[in-house]
C-alpha cells in the first residue's frame, strides 16, 4: 500500500477498499472510510506512519463492514480518534446486528453474521451533518449518496475531491459482480442524478483501481447497468414468479459465484429492491395463491 497524492492535502491508500485521507499541517489526518478489518487497518497504520501522520477523524460514507472493519484497530493504536458518520450508518454502527436483522428480515440465521454482513459495534463519536461538517477547523461538504445503503453519504475534500463510497461502481466491478447491490433502486437513481449535477476536481470510488477525473461515463455506465436489470426482471416475469424463483433466475442467468448464505441473502434482499421498485411505479404486479406471493408483469 502507499500513499497516493490527489489534490493540494488530499490523498488516498488504494486497496481493496480505497481509503481516503485529508492531511492537517499538524501532523494529523482524517480518513475516508479504513477499510475491511484489523489487516487493512494495520497497513494504513503503516502508510502513515512512513509520512508522519497520525488518525484524528475517520468520516464513513456508509455503514457496511468493508469500509469500516478496521475502525477499532487504528483507534486502538492512535488513541483519541474520532469516528464520524451520517444519522443512519451512525445507527447501524453502534448496533450491528441490524445489518445482518434487516438483511434477512427478523432474527438471522446464524451464518449470517460473518464480517461480511456484521462488525464489532462502534462508537461513533460525532454525527456528519449535511451540508457541511468542520472536522480540524476544515469544512468538508457532505452529499446525500442513498440507495447502495440506507444513508449513504459523498463526502468532498476542501480540495474539492469527492469519496463516493458505493454510490459509484468501476467498470471492472461491474463487469465482475453484474449484478447491482442496492436496498432502494429508486434513491441509487436519484444519486447518480445528484452526482452528474456537480462537478468535482476528483473522484474516489470505494473500489476502483484510479481516481477518475471526470464521472459522467461512470454515472452513465452504472445508470445503464441499473435499467438493464429494471428490464431483465421485467422479461422475466413475464411468467409468474416467487422472489426466491426470480432470485434463481438472476444467479443462472449471470452465472454469479453464491458460495454461502450471506451472498445468497445479499442478493435475495437486492432482488427485492428492483421489485420494489418496479412494483411502487405500477410496471409490476403481484397475486398470493395457494400461500405464495407471485409477481408478474
Amino acid at each position: 500500500m502507499e500513499l497516493v497524492k490527489i489534490k493540494g492535502q488530499t490523498y488516498y491508500i488504494p486497496g481493496p477498499t480505497n481509503v481516503g485521507v485529508y492531511s492537517f499541517r499538524n501532523g494529523f489526518c482524517a480518513l475516508i472510510d479504513s477499510g475491511a478489518d484489523n489487516g487493512a487497518g494495520k497497513k494504513v497504520i503503516e502508510v502513515l506512519e512512513q509520512h508522519n501522520l497520525k488518525v484524528k477523524y475517520i468520516l464513513h460514507t456508509h455503514n457496511h463492514p468493508d469500509h469500516c472493519g478496521a475502525d477499532h484497530y487504528i483507534r486502538s493504536v492512535h488513541t483519541g480518534t474520532l469516528i464520524c458518520a451520517s444519522p443512519l450508518s451512525k445507527i447501524f454502527l453502534e448496533n450491528t446486528q441490524l445489518q445482518p436483522f434487516s438483511i434477512y428480515g427478523s432474527a438471522p440465521l446464524r451464518d449470517l453474521n460473518g464480517k461480511m454482513l456484521k462488525g464489532k459495534d462502534l462508537k461513533i463519536d460525532f454525527e456528519l451533518s449535511m451540508p457541511i461538517t468542520d472536522c480540524g477547523g476544515k469544512k468538508f461538504s457532505i452529499l446525500a449518496l442513498p440507495g447502495h445503503s440506507l444513508d449513504q453519504v459523498g463526502i468532498v475534500t476542501p480540495d474539492g475531491v469527492a469519496f463516493v463510497g458505493d454510490a459509484l461502481f468501476s467498470p471492472e466491478i461491474i463487469e465482475k459482480y453484474t449484478f447491482p447491490f442496492c436496498v432502494s433502486v429508486e434513491e441509487q437513481l436519484k444519486s447518480l442524478d445528484r452526482l452528474g449535477e456537480e462537478v468535482f476536481a476528483g473522484y474516489v470510488l470505494g473500489h476502483s483501481q484510479q481516481v477518475w477525473e471526470r464521472a459522467e461515463e461512470l454515472i452513465e455506465l452504472n445508470r445503464e447497468n441499473l435499467i438493464k436489470h429494471l428490464n431483465l426482471i421485467k422479461e422475466f416475469l413475464f411468467e409468474p414468479l416467487s422472489r426466491e424463483d426470480l432470485v434463481e433466475k438472476i444467479i443462472q442467468y449471470h452465472a454469479l459465484d453464491i458460495p454461502d448464505l450471506e451472498q445468497y441473502f445479499i442478493t435475495l434482499a437486492s432482488t427485492g429492491a428492483f421489485i420494489s421498485y418496479l412494483y411502487n411505479k405500477g410496471e409490476i404486479k403481484c397475486e398470493i395463491l395457494e400461500g405464495k406471493l407471485y409477481f408478474y408483469s
